[in-house]
């Protein structure tokens, strides 16, 4: 697992160059060629890739990501408690991006299945709460 932040392919580059990983100029248009590098937390599935095979992985590879249950029936507040254990989030922050979206306590995030990000902060797993549950609302 290894993090990729947002930014500039050379920025990515220049990050994962100061991470220890020999990356020169030139892999830069490669990767340009290939694509975009996907940012966030990235499963490589394998501790030793080849140059080539790491600089396809950055453009191909998916999010690493979790799995959380809403369970139909509890109050936002007992699922957001629920959130915050689960992905070791702060309490009081996912509260207060919650908040920051709606006025209602209940009945504006859907029971479902959802995948989130590994190293998603409080502020962007609300957004995806939000963003499924308004979908599921306009159906």
């Amino acid at each position: 697992m290894v993090y990729i932040p947002q930014g500039s392919i050379n920025s990515i580059l220049a990050d994962m160059n100061k991470k220890g990983v020999d990356l020169a100029r030139l892999d830069s248009f490669i990767v340009r060629y290939l694509g975009h590098i996907q940012s966030g937390w990235i499963d490589f599935e394998s501790e030793t890739l080849k140059k080539g095979d790491l600089l396809f992985a950055l453009v191909n590879s998916k999010a690493a990501l979790t799995e959380m249950t809403l369970i139909p029936g509890e109050t936002t507040y007992y699922v957001l408690k629920s959130v915050a254990r689960d992905l070791g989030l702060d309490f009081k922050k996912l509260y207060m991006a919650y908040f920051s979206k709606t006025d209602l306590y209940d009945g504006v995030l859907v029971p479902d299945t959802y995948k989130i990000p590994l190293g998603a902060d409080e502020l962007k797993v609300v957004d995806i709460l939000f963003q499924r549950s308004m979908k599921a609302h306009k159906n």
